[in-house]
């Protein structure tokens, strides 16, 4: 059985900001997100770009924030969110200034993986002009010692796994797939596919709750109406077996947008949204049917 670690996903704990484009930095700083994180019980924690940029800009160094993340036991370090990376012009003039934070940040402190996903609707360019930029995108990762970890989504180009397979295949060692239950589950992905994902392709995976129906359209469920794992209807037991099965062995990562949850201090959501992950996983891998049952 997998051991146990979590993270935690920056809009878990970033307080009550904009979700989203323009991606504006958390409410706390570096050391505040941190400290909370690892007091919690966290083993790494995920920032966004404007994070990053902002504790370089307010004077830490590389070794000031390398030093942060170990004094409180964060082991892995995620970022996002990268997307535009195989759109043209403006797009994808934004789209590389980002990722030239995200490179540096790599060379700097160590980055876990890239979180990326695709444009809002359906493709406007060829599978293979995006598989192929995305094998650019993968390799330029792998050279700042990262990856990119492509997200399926409801809201993108990116809605069945077919799909998702079929840009990273092309990509090396530096391209995979991150599986967030929420958007799984919205997508309809059944979960016994995700256990034949090749391993080396698995990335990363996120865990929350929701309604087994939609509250509101698609973009306020996510943002606002996830819920702690086990106050909701989502299958977690089934999702957590597939991607036991599929052989994922790296740590979790806790994403929990929720309007109420937010507005809360920043301690009190890291040390609840660890302990309640915590026990529904641990309930989940508990329920597994042991191996050679009938």
């Amino acid at each position: 059985m997998n051991s146990l670690e979590l993270c935690a996903a920056i809009y878990t704990i970033a307080g009550d900001i904009k979700i989203g484009d323009p991606f504006p930095p958390s409410l706390y700083s570096f050391r505040e997100l941190c400290e909370a994180a690892g007091a919690a019980g966290y083993s790494g924690i995920g920032v966004l770009h404007t994070d990053y940029e902002r504790a370089r800009d307010s004077g830490l160094q590389p070794r000031d924030l390398r030093a942060i993340l170990a004094d409180n036991g964060l082991r892995h370090f995620e970022m996002e969110f990268l997307g535009g990376w195989y759109a043209s012009g403006e797009a994808l003039a934004r789209s590389k200034q980002t990722e030239e934070t995200f490179f540096r940040a790599a060379d700097e402190v160590g980055v876990r993986y890239i979180k990326g996903g695709a444009e809002v609707g359906d493709f406007t360019r060829p599978i293979e002009y995006v598989r192929d930029r995305f094998a650019e995108l993968a390799d330029r990762a792998v050279s700042h010692g990262t990856r990119v970890a492509l997200e399926p989504s409801p809201f993108s180009s990116i809605r069945d796994l077919d799909t998702a397979l079929a840009i990273v295949g092309g990509a090396g060692e530096g391209g995979g797939l991150l599986f967030d239950i929420w958007h799984v589950t919205r997508c309809g992905i059944p979960f016994e596919s995700l256990s034949k994902v090749p391993v080396e392709r698995v990335f990363g995976v996120e865990i929350d709750d929701a309604r087994r129906e939609v509250v509101g359209d698609l973009w306020t469920d996510t943002i606002d109406n996830r819920l702690l794992p086990g106050d909701g209807e989502f299958d977690i037991s089934g999702f957590v077996r597939a991607i036991d099965a599929a052989g994922f062995a790296g740590p979790i990562t806790v994403e929990i947008l929720n309007k109420d949850l937010r507005k809360r201090p920043l301690s009190e959501v890291a040390r609840l949204t660890f302990s309640r992950s915590k026990a529904a996983l641990e309930r989940a891998r508990a329920s597994a049917p042991s191996a050679g049952a009938s």
